[in-house]
Order: C-alpha cells, then sequence, then structure tokens
C-alpha cells in the first residue's frame, strides 16, 4: 500500500516538476539504506516503473544511462530546489471526515470553505470545489472517470482507486 501510494505520488510530482526543469530542480532519489543519488532534471530523466523496479533512463555526456531501483527498496523520493524539497508531504485524513459510501466520496467535519481538489495521477483536476457552510461534501463516483485518484481537502491527501 505504501509503494503504491509513492508510485502516486512520484507520478503526480513528476508533472509538476517539469514547470521547474529549467530553475536547477534536482530529483532526490533515497533508499532504505542511507543512500541519496541526485538526478538533474535539466538532463530529461524518464522515469518508468518496470516489474517491481523504478527506472531512471537519461542522456550523460552523450551516451544513454539507466539506474534502477527496487521499489521495496525505496524509502521516499523528493524533488529540490535549491535545498528546499518541493514533495508533497503524507497526511491522512481524519476517519470521521472522508469515506466512501453510498457510490459517493462523502466529506464531512470540515471547515467550511476549504477547498476540495480530486486529481488523477496524469495530474488533471476532475474536480474543484469549496466546502459548504454546513461542512459536507458530496462527490458521486459516476461523476468520476474510472482510475486512481488524490483527494486534497485543505492539507490532507487521500488517495482514491475507482
Amino acid at each position: 500500500m505504501k509503494v503504491k501510494f509513492y508510485l502516486l505520488l512520484f507520478f503526480c510530482l513528476l508533472g509538476a516538476a517539469h514547470l521547474y526543469a529549467a530553475d536547477g530542480v534536482t530529483l532526490v532519489v533515497y533508499t532504505n539504506d542511507g543512500t541519496q543519488t541526485m538526478f538533474d532534471l535539466d538532463r530529461q530523466p524518464v522515469s518508468t516503473f518496470e516489474d517491481g523496479y523504478l527506472v531512471i533512463r537519461f542522456t550523460d555526456g552523450g551516451s544513454d544511462t539507466e539506474v534502477t531501483y527496487k521499489l521495496a527498496e525505496l524509502q521516499k523520493f523528493v524533488y529540490m530546489k535549491d535545498g528546499s524539497s518541493l514533495s508533497v508531504t503524507e497526511h491522512q485524513l481524519d476517519p470521521s471526515s472522508f469515506s466512501v459510501r453510498g457510490g459517493a466520496m462523502v466529506f464531512s467535519n470540515v471547515p467550511a470553505g476549504t477547498s476540495v481538489t480530486v486529481v488523477s495521477v496524469d495530474g488533471s483536476v476532475v474536480f474543484e470545489r469549496r466546502m459548504a457552510s454546513d461542512g459536507t461534501l458530496r462527490l458521486p463516483l459516476s461523476q468520476l472517470p474510472h482510475g486512481v485518484f488524490v483527494a486534497k481537502v485543505g492539507s490532507h491527501s487521500y488517495k482514491i482507486r475507482h
């Protein structure tokens, strides 16, 4: 489950990080043994997931280079700019604030006016609203295409598979 969350997070961040590529942003991969590896996005690395591995390919001095990591050995990966992380912090919603029932995502007990955004794995916003004055919001799943999404409510995120 944790690996799946990191995969989803990686794809979401990959799209956002390309906006910063010309400004010295790096992808930093941390493994469970404490190793850190930095990839300069100006080199335009291509990241894929193949048979339980994270594979990063890029051109280095005219030659093609490939680096692989077993997903089970990854601790995390973040995008850094000037030493500051551009990553999304993993949060869990209060279980009483979010549920999927009756064919809908239901958000409750959330402060009025709080932003609710649902994003697909390709980074597209598929739903965006502000919480009603009573602190509740219901999103029928029939309004979403099938796939994996991240629902962001204020500063909290939750993965949804539909």
